[in-house]
């Protein structure tokens, strides 16, 4: 949601913000969540949303023209993020977040742009995957195979 803030009224989409971080956090703790009533309201919130998105009027233009910069935007992002590893966790869970960002930012464009848009999300995957491991000598690659099929952003 917040790569896309330039396309969405961000003051109905910042009171969801707290509500999915709490999600993510139970789900990882305790599956139970979905059973509560709190989820529950959670739920009709976004169904709401999808029901009637609160677009703002720059979303009225070509959907490859409004949010490939966007798109372009989460994957710099996570570019200086990679730059910026050293031998810190804090430094590689800043790119952890900011591969998954680009990569969601790609799936809501994947429709638009098709097998490029579906080559990134897979290697942004793939790369986010990578991260998670102990001994992180595949990631350069991965990462170099993900700057290569950014080409379609340019």
């Amino acid at each position: 949601l917040r790569v896309f803030g330039q396309v969405v009224d961000r003051s109905r989409i910042r009171p969801l913000e707290p509500e999915l971080a709490w999600l993510s956090e139970s789900l990882a703790d305790d599956h139970e969540v979905v059973a509560s009533p709190r989820y529950r309201d959670l739920v009709d919130r976004l169904d709401a949303l999808t029901t009637n998105p609160p677009y703002r009027r720059v979303a009225d233009g070509r959907a490859t023209d409004v949010l490939t910069p966007l798109v372009r935007k989460a994957y710099r992002q996570a570019a200086d993020a990679v730059g910026a590893i050293g031998a810190h966790d804090e430094a590689l869970d800043l790119v952890r977040r900011r591969i998954m960002r680009l990569r969601y930012a790609v799936e809501v464009v994947e429709p638009v742009v098709g097998r490029p848009a579906q080559r990134l999300r897979r290697l942004a995957k793939g790369a986010h995957a990578l991260l998670g491991e102990p001994d992180l000598d595949g990631f350069p690659a991965s990462w170099q195979r993900m700057t290569k099929a950014t080409r379609w952003l340019d």
